[in-house]
């Protein structure tokens, strides 16, 4: 029953990030591979002004300005459906009512059906934020209003690195008086450390000037933020301090981490899904052909799958998937890479093991596996899994050259009456 409860959080956990997803404080959008709206969430329709069923189904060209940004985004579209996560892009966009909308926005691939690749956006609505900052630059007065009223946290530090100023709204989120503020070195103040932190923008500003972005933990707060470093001039145009704004993104961050989740881990059993395991190859292999390092790989079956999927129904099915991924994990180093390759077959990537050490890790899983057993009603179901290893190759060109070796020795583990490892030859 203990594996079954198992599978039912699972489940628990998809209708909670669905929720998430519909009541996220960002606004969310999902788009196939030919940039087609296929969902958006309530805070997004809000952003923009349109109603869910005005955009579904609609070219994401609607939400750009016109054709040329449209066209300037497809690069970062691609770059995201082709695996890359990006987040903190500012871009302007199109409101219903024809205003433009300034947007922070974060994307991540996902798997949509008949292995189509489409992109999930994140969006955060700054273009207040983009007002604001123009507003600063025009007139002095205006800026003081501004300093002391922003919702954000706002600290100006000179070049010594002591903050010289703060506003309401980080004296509030600091808990401390000012005074007690005033003077201290930012980085002990803020980070308890003896020196700047080697991701500070600051330190960049001092250096060239610019505007600078990072995200980052402030040790004293014990949330993100995205802080924000511009240069303040004085009246002859000669540096005289830095502008810190600090952003909370700490639920923006705990979403992105969502979104990495659901693109790389294979929902049922909580294993690595088979796009993120094939990246994971990638990276072992080149790791083995620039270090000429051992590494080994094990392709793992499950025996007669589709007769306990035949005979006790798919939930027992999916059960006995999880408490399978369960056992492998438990079993597996913290270094190694476990994966669901698909239906009941699955990977594993071992670094620094040769074959010899492969094998007798496929041995003793084959006997953990066999020793195992779930509740399938009123019976305790059994079940075994046969496993091909192999060695990995610099000489191999990707996952499907190992893969074949993998699936000849598993052939043969089959053959041989299941509930065995065989080494590839």
């Amino acid at each position: 029953m203990a594996y079954i409860d198992q599978l039912n959080e699972q489940l628990k956990k998809r209708l909670n990030w669905r929720r998430f997803f519909e009541n996220s404080a960002d606004g969310i959008f999902i788009v196939s591979s030919k940039r087609v709206i296929l969902e958006v969430n309530r805070q997004f329709c809000h952003m923009f002004g349109y109603t869910k069923e005005e955009m579904v189904g609609q070219s994401a060209l609607m939400l750009h300005i016109d054709a040329e940004h449209y066209n300037n985004w497809a690069p970062r579209f691609e770059e995201v459906k082709g695996g890359r996560v990006i987040s903190n892009i500012e871009y302007p966009s199109r409101r219903k009512d024809g205003g433009t909308i300034w947007c922070i926005f974060s994307g991540v691939v996902i798997d949509l059906p008949d292995d189509e690749k489409g992109v999930m956006w994140n969006t955060v609505d700054i273009t207040e934020r983009k007002k604001i900052e123009k507003e600063l630059s025009r007139s002095k007065k205006e800026w003081e209003r501004t300093f002391l009223a922003f919702p954000d946290p706002l600290f100006v530090i000179d070049k010594n690195y002591k903050i010289v100023r703060v506003n309401r709204s980080a004296i509030e989120q600091l808990g401390a008086a000012k005074e007690h503020v005033l003077g201290e070195f930012c980085y002990t103040f803020m980070h308890s450390a003896n020196k700047p932190p080697g991701f500070c923008p600051h330190v960049k500003t001092i250096k060239d000037g610019g505007v600078h972005s990072v995200e980052a933990s402030i040790e004293r707060l014990g949330r993100y933020f995205l802080i924000t470093t511009a240069p303040l001039l004085d009246e002859n145009g000669a540096y005289d301090g830095t502008l810190h704004i600090a952003s909370d993104i700490t639920e923006r961050k705990a979403m992105e981490q969502e979104l990495l989740q659901t693109a790389t881990t294979d929902f049922l059993t909580g294993v690595a899904n088979r796009r993120y395991f094939i990246e994971q190859m990638d990276i072992e292999l080149e790791r083995i052909r620039r270090f000429k390092s051992q590494a080994s790989f094990l392709l793992l079956d499950l025996d007669n799958f589709k007769k306990i999927n035949d005979r006790y129904g798919h939930l027992t099915g999916d059960t006995v998937l999880c408490r399978f991924a369960l056992l492998a994990r438990k079993r597996m180093r913290s270094i190694d890479i476990f994966g669901r390759l698909g239906g009941e077959e699955f990977g594993a990537i071992l670094p620094g093991t040769d074959s010899a050490g492969a094998l007798k890790l496929a041995e003793s899983l084959c006997r953990m596996t066999a020793e195992s057993c779930v509740d399938a009603g009123k019976e305790r179901l059994s079940f075994t899994v046969s496993i091909g290893a192999t060695e990995i190759y610099s000489k191999d060109m990707g996952l499907d050259d190992i893969l074949l070796r993998a699936d000849k020795a598993l052939y043969t583990a089959k053959k041989k009456g299941r509930n065995r490892a065989e080494l590839a030859e």
